[in-house]
């Protein structure tokens, strides 16, 4: 599976249901209008998955770095290099 890149799959997936859980909740309900249509696999340009998926993924993944920037400049508590990277990993998997 890691080398299918299963956990970055994942991660993304999972990051597209939570923006739209966290939008139904702040927004208003939405409900499933099935459309009839079978599952379709393409090949996308990238100006169209940005247009989709900016505010969901890239914006947030963004806002993330820049919170681990800052921490890195301003935290007082894990001085060493090393500490920061072992604390930090899984947080700058997701950014990436």
């Amino acid at each position: 599976m890691q080398l299918q890149l299963a956990s970055v799959f994942f991660t993304f997936s999972l990051g597209t249901k939570t923006h739209y859980y966290g939008t139904t909740l702040l927004h208003g309900g939405a409900e499933y209008r099935a459309t009839g249509r079978g599952f379709v696999v393409f090949h996308a340009k990238f100006a169209e998955n940005y247009r989709l998926y900016s505010r969901s993924h890239f914006v947030k993944g963004i806002e993330l770095m820049i919170l681990l920037i800052v921490y890195e400049i301003f935290g007082q508590s894990y001085r060493g290099a090393i500490a920061y990277i072992f604390i930090t990993f899984s947080m700058w998997f997701m950014v990436v």
